[in-house]
């Protein structure tokens, strides 16, 4: 239609000018399926009311890429605009992240209303999708995600339990289970067991019996000692690896060759545990129960303190525990001379520990607790990150504190 400015207000139209006019008018009934009738003056009403009604449904095709299609005769927007609405029914379930093409404008992403990527499943053809454009990307409903995902609480970890794999020395499982990611961020869902090894660069992918490597390249060659345990994902795929950092940092951003995988869009990770390699660079064996790891056997041996002041309450410096987190220690101490002594964690309010003055410790009359010489006992007490407990007892010299520990309970980033 040309521009009529200055003649529809006392000025003159041509008959051609004239006629666009009701031309525009016929459009919009006839586009919307409407028969033109002479004796009816409210065609034009009824046209607009079935445009507004259904103006932002489309018909869609492709998977992950989708391109939107105005529905009959109807027009479509010539451009993007805030607050744009689109309304269409997937022709298939998405595989990953996804943009639409609405009326051959230009692709846009397609996100959740957070601004997350859309994962596998999100799209469904059994429910429409509704999203409002903002300007950059179009953002769905969260009511109309397909398949939606119940977000699950902050620490929530249910199964992803680690085990020895194929290779004992080497190898790391975990099993089929979910949890949050460690910045309640993401849920992290897997359905199959999956297979790291420690011995070779991280890549992706594994099963239980034939593992894919699962070690950073970004940090020194496998030695003695604490290597965490981590499952990671894309939002997509699953997978998992060693690090010596507690928050993946390695395992997610250091894999873009030797042999490994780029992981950097592995931006979701959980610790599941940790693992401790010996002098011969094998895993020490273990196995999991929820959230309680012993050893197989129970052997390992720690030589606390010997022969030293203990008045003042000393730390108790252990291998067998993991680094960077507090666990309780499962654990047998022997002592080895006549001492009243007690064993508290590092974490805990040192005014509650009794100087053996006659007092009471909680319930307990501490003046005549004694202990024979060569005695043990069984505790569980909490360590701090340093891989520390702490003992306080009245003897001065001539004591000397060992133990073994059998295993530790790791809350696995539930706190």
């Amino acid at each position: 239609m040309q521009d009529l400015t200055g003649k529809s207000t006392g000025g003159s139209l041509t008959a051609a000018e004239w006629n666009e006019v009701p031309q525009e008018m016929q459009n919009i009934i006839v586009d919307l399926g409407i028969a033109l009738s002479l004796g009816d003056l409210d065609q034009m009403g009824k046209a607009i009311s079935m445009m507004v009604a259904a103006a932002d449904f489309y018909t869609a095709s492709g998977t992950d890429t989708i391109t939107l299609t105005k529905v009959g005769n109807k027009q479509a927007p010539p451009a993007y605009l805030t607050g744009m609405r689109i309304r269409f029914r997937p022709a298939s379930t998405n595989t990953g992240a996804v943009t639409v093409n609405v009326n051959a404008i230009g692709a846009k992403s397609l996100k959740r209303e957070n601004g997350a990527a859309l994962v596998a499943g999100n799209l469904a053809t059994t429910r429409d999708v509704e999203a409002r454009y903002d300007g950059t990307d179009f953002l769905m409903q969260e009511s109309t995600l397909g398949n939606p995902v119940l977000q699950l609480g902050r620490g929530y970890i249910d199964g992803l339990i680690m085990s020895l794999g194929s290779d004992p020395d080497e190898d790391i499982d975990f099993s089929i289970g979910q949890c949050r990611d460690a910045d309640n961020s993401a849920n992290i869902i897997n359905g199959a067991v999956i297979g790291k090894s420690i011995t070779a660069v991280a890549t992706t992918g594994g099963t239980s019996g034939s593992p894919t490597g699962g070690y950073p390249t970004g940090i020194a060659a496998l030695a003695e000692g604490w290597y965490h345990f981590f499952v990671i994902t894309d939002g997509i795929s699953i997978t998992g690896g060693f690090d010596l950092s507690l928050t993946a940092a390695n395992l997610i951003d250091d894999h873009t060759g030797g042999g490994g995988a780029d992981l950097s869009t592995y931006i979701y990770y959980r610790r599941l545990g940790s693992v401790y390699v010996d002098s011969a660079l094998d895993i020490l064996p273990f196995n999991q129960f929820g959230d309680h790891f012993l050893w197989n056997p129970l052997s390992p041996t720690e030589e606390f303190i010997a022969s030293t002041d203990l008045s003042g309450g000393v730390l108790m410096p252990m291998t067998y525990v993991p680094p960077d987190v507090r666990v309780d220690v499962d654990f047998v101490a022997y002592v080895n001379n006549d001492l009243l002594f007690v064993v508290y964690s590092p974490e805990g309010d040192a005014s509650l520990v009794p100087d053996f003055d006659g007092i009471t410790y909680g319930t307990v009359d501490m003046t005549n607790f004694r202990r024979t010489e060569h005695t043990k006992f069984f505790s569980r007490m909490m360590t701090n990150t340093n891989q520390e407990l702490k003992i306080k007892a009245d003897a001065t010299n001539g004591t000397s504190v060992a133990g073994q520990v059998h295993g530790y309970w790791d809350v696995r980033g539930k706190e």
